[in-house]
């Protein structure tokens, strides 16, 4: 069975190194695996996960054993401060998850010993006050891919 950690740092290695991300976010290390933002990272900034999901006969995310293969969603947050007056940064928000978009549309992520497929297209929420820190707003981006051990 593939780690789940080892999944993320698949993903967190291929955003992190992106320019494009580099350049909304400002300095290295803004992307961090874990469902909350640290409170000391500094906005701009994204947030990696993978939701345990258990399915029939107790399979994360449709796991079949005989082929060895998982499928499910990792969630990928982009976190932004909000402007003076409270108002959301859309911009930002919007940037930040277009650049997510095209890097994983475009790349695949490393990932030692598995193969990766893409399910389709990414689900993405609309911007949302972020109810734990009333300074920010965040965006999530749900992506499908089907991993192989090879």
């Amino acid at each position: 069975m593939i780690s789940q950690d080892a999944i993320l740092t698949g993903v967190f290695t291929l955003l992190n190194s992106a320019t494009s991300i580099a350049t909304v976010c400002g300095a290295w290390n803004r992307v961090v695996k874990g469902a909350k933002r640290p409170d000391t990272l500094a906005n701009p900034s994204i947030t990696l996960q993978m939701p345990v999901m258990e399915l029939p006969g107790g399979h994360w995310g449709g796991t079949n054993p005989l082929a060895r293969t998982q499928r499910g969603p990792i969630l990928i947050s982009a976190f932004a401060d909000n402007a003076a007056n409270g108002a959301m940064d859309f911009a930002r928000l919007n940037t930040m998850t277009s650049n997510i978009g095209s890097i994983v549309s475009g790349t695949l992520p490393t990932i030692s010993g598995v193969a990766i497929h893409r399910t389709g297209q990414w689900i993405e929420s609309g911007p949302l006050y972020d109810t734990q820190d009333p300074h920010e707003a965040y965006k999530v981006m749900q992506i499908g891919w089907a991993i192989s051990e090879v």
